[in-house]
């Protein structure tokens, strides 16, 4: 039937949304006259490819055969399904993933140019499938929508994007500082932290553009008469892409562009729809009260509409700092940005020290700092922000001794060889002595080191263990919600594992199981029998994919373990259905 249509007609059908590469394939395989119009209509693919991979396609290089594009990259798909399966079963039992684990991502990013794009892009989609599982059994990973698979792809993605982050931190700093905007490096660090969106350094520029044509339109009601609405488009551009020296308008004015800024962030403009790829949705935030997203943006508009806003160094992180010259006389503001945009006249003794204010490339690394100095050691962004202030600051011996001495927790030796030789340049001095010495000690060398897994043997569960890893409980005296994934028959305080578990103190007369348990948040505790209760709700935890490394998927009332942890605990299996039988 489809033979007979006309060749316009048919390739319309052909290029519904609604059929994939086999489907397309699997209709080629029908009949010759099929076979031949799909596999050399260049056309049809060069749609099919446009459509699927339209941000790749806007700059990739010329492609003459777009059927064997397409073919290429779904063979890439199978090739990193693959990858994926392999770096799970390997690293089940690691703590830590270390760059060695990704070495077939690298090698295969190396092989061919776009693979990088593709390789990230196929990952993402991952993430976003919706696929559920509906089983209390034990499913093979290939299983679509199966949260360990999500896990170790978001995984990928970070060790990606801080890669990627080396690169272009490189060509930030490398900027004529005129050029060396805040809001691009911001957009980099975004990039790191959540690489699982495609966040473009040009998709925030039209944000902050947006934003500042908001504050034009208000000041035009409110301030008809405002010297701004008279600007030309020419200073309009430049003060966009550039750092300005100095304020365009007086005092009165560039207040009421600051409180006009204020008015238009509080009316919730700046929700995009609720577009997980916009800046101004404060995706910055990576911890809590760690306010630095309203900063950027508000520092970004004010410069586009002619205000120039220095930034300022202050012990509870950064200020915002306005100078004006009227009638001669130099006075400085401080911009009250939680307060309408106020200028409060800084006193004799709040002047800040010239030494306090910032360029960009500074205050990202004191961002960048600050969240290394402040981690949680649960966090999973942790070894990448360790390794991050490292790179930003690789002469910075407390840098350095951070760095090491996470890793060290777990017997891994890994400081860059840059930095190692800086450390033996300084090795005199006494912050450098200290460090050279704790890296040394117990004979470990200056290089890097990978531990070997050890054989896991499953434990033997007394008549005392109630519950078994997957069920959700909630926590008897602080109400959390958190989700069995190992247990031990009684406290075992010295395992190696507990420098990674906040260990609850408990006593009773007699000894008792105690549960490893993974909460809300991602982090790890370590929790006595008899201070759970089974909760069986899925609560919170859909925000987190660390639960992907030890689980596949949630089903009625518990997680069900995925193969590598349902190995190590076989005999939980029959609890579980006790369980399922009471939920």
């Amino acid at each position: 039937m489809l033979d007979n249509l006309p060749a316009e007609i048919l390739e319309m059908i052909l290029n519904q949304d609604c059929l994939d590469f086999p489907d397309l394939i699997n209709i080629s395989s029908t009949c010759s006259l099929l076979q031949g119009f799909v596999l050399n209509n260049n056309n049809l693919w060069r749609s099919y490819y446009r459509k699927r991979w339209f941000e790749i396609a806007e700059r990739s290089p010329k492609i003459d055969n777009y059927f064997a594009e397409v073919s290429y990259i779904y063979k890439l798909h199978h090739e990193i399904d693959g990858i994926l399966t392999r770096l799970t079963s390997l690293c089940m039992h690691k703590e830590l993933l270390l760059p060695a684990d990704f070495a077939p991502f690298i090698h295969m990013i190396k092989s061919r140019c776009l693979n990088a794009e593709y390789l990230v892009h196929y990952l993402r989609e991952i993430l976003k499938d919706p696929s559920q599982i509906k089983t209390y059994d034990v499913v093979p990973l290939n299983t679509p929508g199966n949260l360990t698979i999500k896990y170790y792809s978001l995984e990928t993605l970070y060790y990606l994007g801080l890669e990627n982050f080396k690169v272009l931190w490189e060509k930030f700093i490398s900027l004529d500082e005129d050029d060396r905007i805040l809001e691009i490096g911001a957009a980099l660090l975004m990039k790191w932290s959540k690489p699982q969106f495609n966040i473009k350094v040009g998709k925030v520029h039209k944000e902050f553009d947006g934003i500042a044509e908001k504050v034009k339109n208000c000041l035009r009601i409110n301030h008809p008469r405002h010297p701004l609405l008279k600007t030309n488009q020419d200073d309009s551009k430049l003060w966009r892409n550039k750092i300005i020296k100095e304020n365009k308008f007086s005092l009165i004015n560039s207040q009421q562009i600051l409180s006009t800024i204020t008015q238009v962030m509080s009316q919730n403009a700046l929700d995009k729809d609720n577009d997980p790829n916009s800046f101004t949705l404060e995706m910055f935030e990576l911890k809590p009260g760690f306010k630095i997203t309203r900063l950027v943006i508000f520092e970004g508009v004010a410069r586009r509409l002619g205000v120039k806003l220095d930034w300022v160094n202050a012990p509870g992180g950064f200020l915002l700092r306005f100078i004006q010259l009227d009638n001669s006389e130099r006075k400085i503001y401080y911009v009250d940005v939680s307060n309408g945009g106020k200028l409060i006249l800084a006193t004799h003794g709040s002047i800040t020290n010239p030494n306090s204010i910032l360029d960009s490339e500074s205050v990202l690394k004191r961002i960048i700092n600050d969240l290394a100095q402040s981690l949680h050691q649960d966090e999973s962004l942790t070894p990448s922000i360790l390794e991050l202030n490292l790179r930003t600051h690789p002469t910075n011996l407390q840098a350095m001794f951070a760095f090491s001495a996470f890793y060290r927790r777990y017997n891994i030796e890994i400081l860059p060889a840059t930095n190692l030789r800086y450390l033996h340049r300084n090795s005199f001095t006494s912050t450098g002595s200290h460090v050279f010495t704790y890296l040394c000690h117990d004979g470990f060398p200056l290089h890097g080191m990978y531990p070997i897994n050890s054989p896991i043997f499953p434990p033997t569960r007394n008549g005392n263990v109630i519950f078994a890893v997957g069920m959700v409980m909630k926590h008897k005296l602080y109400n959390y919600a958190c989700v069995i994934y190992g247990w031990d028959n009684t406290c075992d305080r010295k395992a190696p594992w507990q420098q990674e578990i906040t260990y609850e103190q408990f006593k009773l007369g007699q000894p008792q199981p105690f549960y490893k348990v993974l909460l809300e948040d991602g982090s790890k505790k370590y929790v006595a029998q008899g201070n759970l209760l089974q909760c069986g709700l899925k609560c919170g935890f859909d925000k987190t994919l660390k639960l992907g490394k030890y689980f596949t998927h949630f089903f009625k009332n518990q997680f069900v373990p995925n193969y590598f942890l349902n190995e190590k605990y076989p005999y939980d299996v029959e609890v579980r259905k006790q369980f399922q039988l009471l939920g």
